[in-house]
C-alpha cells in the first residue's frame, strides 16, 4: 500500500534532522503513473509473478544486468499489456521503488543504475532505457538529484549493492545475501557475463549474482537444509571462483545457528559480517559524495 509506505517514510523524516539524504531500496519493484502523475498501482514488488500468465516475446542481454524471469518488472508490464490492456493504455510514466521514493520528495523522476537496472529497461552501460512511456533518469553516479525540506536528496541506489559496498573484504570472497530473498554474488573489477547476471555496481565493476536464493525458507517452513545446501553450491559453481565466502543480511543474523549447520558442508572458509551491512555502504557512498564536493 503506497500510502502505508508513504506514511512510513514521511513519519521518519519528520522526526529526523538531516542536510542530505540517501536511500537504499529493494529491487524489482515498480509503480506505474497515469498523465497526471497519479499513481496506476500500488506498489508492485519483486514477488509479483504475472508474467508466468503469459508468453514474453522479448530476451534480455548481458547489457541489460538482468535475467529474464518471471518478477522481472519489464516482463510484469508487458503481462499487464496483455491481461488489462485499458490499465496499460493509461501509463505514462514508470518508476523504480527507488524513483518513486525520489519523486515523490523532490519532483523528479531519478534513481540510480543499480536500482534502474533490475526493472529490465535499462542498458548499464549507457544508463539509457527504452519503452512506450517515460522512464527514471538513471545515473552512473551518486548524485544529488533535488530537494527535501532544504537537505539534498541523492540517487537511490539498489539493497544489494549498498549491502556489499559496505563489506570492507568484498573484493575477494562470494558474498552471501540474505534478507526477504537471497542471492550468492561476487565482486569483478570490470564488466564480465557468465551463467549469472552481470549487474551494475558502483564505478565500473560488476557485480556478479545469481538470485532467487533460500532465505525467508529458513525459517523450516521450506526446503529442507540439503535442499537449501544444494542450491548454494549450484550457486557457487556459476559464479568466477573465490576463496571465501561472506554471509550478509538480516535473515542471516536471524537464522545463523542453522545456516553454520548447512555451510559447514561447503568446504569453503566463511564469515557472518556483523552490522547492518547496507547501512554501513550508505555511510560509505555519503562519506565519498561529501569528499567529492568539498575537492
Amino acid at each position: 500500500d503506497l500510502k502505508e509506505i508513504l506514511h512510513a517514510v514521511y513519519g521518519i523524516l519528520a522526526i529526523q534532522r538531516f542536510d542530505r539524504l540517501f536511500l537504499s531500496v529493494q529491487m524489482h519493484g515498480y509503480v506505474l503513473l497515469d498523465e497526471n502523475g497519479s499513481e496506476l498501482t500500488d506498489y508492485i514488488s519483486w514477488k509479483d509473478r504475472r508474467a508466468s500468465l503469459v508468453s514474453i516475446p522479448f530476451t534480455m542481454h548481458s547489457e541489460n544486468g538482468v535475467e529474464l524471469k518471471d518478477n522481472l518488472p519489464r516482463a510484469g508490464v508487458y503481462a499487464i499489456s496483455r491481461l488489462k490492456p485499458e490499465l496499460y493504455r493509461s501509463i505514462r510514466e514508470f518508476c523504480t521503488f527507488g524513483s518513486y521514493l525520489c519523486r515523490k520528495l523532490t519532483g523528479v523522476n531519478a534513481t540510480h543504475i543499480t536500482d534502474a537496472a533490475p526493472s529490465g529497461f535499462f542498458n548499464v552501460r549507457t544508463c539509457l532505457g527504452r519503452a512506450e512511456f517515460v522512464l527514471p533518469k538513471a545515473c552512473r553516479e551518486v548524485v544529488p538529484v533535488g530537494y527535501y525540506r532544504g537537505a539534498q536528496v541523492f540517487t537511490p541506489v539498489g539493497d544489494q549493492q549498498a549491502a556489499v559496498y559496505g563489506i570492507a573484504e568484498n573484493k575477494g570472497a562470494y558474498i552471501l545475501n540474505l534478507g526477504t530473498t537471497g542471492q550468492m554474488c561476487c565482486l569483478c573489477e570490470q564488466s564480465c557475463e557468465g551463467p549469472f547476471e552481470s549487474r551494475p555496481f558502483f564505478g565500473t565493476g560488476s557485480l556478479c549474482t545469481v538470485s532467487g536464493l533460500p532465505a525467508e525458507a529458513l525459517a523450516g517452513n521450506g526446503p529442507q537444509d540439503k535442499e537449501i545446501l544444494q542450491a548454494y553450491r549450484n550457486a557457487l559453481a556459476r559464479l568466477p571462483a573465490r576463496r571465501s565466502l561472506i554471509v550478509v543480511g538480516g535473515a542471516a543474523s536471524f537464522y545463523r545457528r542453522r545456516l553454520q549447520g548447512i555451510l559447514s558442508q561447503l568446504a569453503l572458509p566463511f564469515i557472518f559480517s556483523e552490522g547492518e551491512s547496507a547501512l554501513k555502504g550508505l555511510k560509505l557512498l555519503a562519506k565519498q559524495c561529501e569528499e567529492a564536493s568539498v575537492s
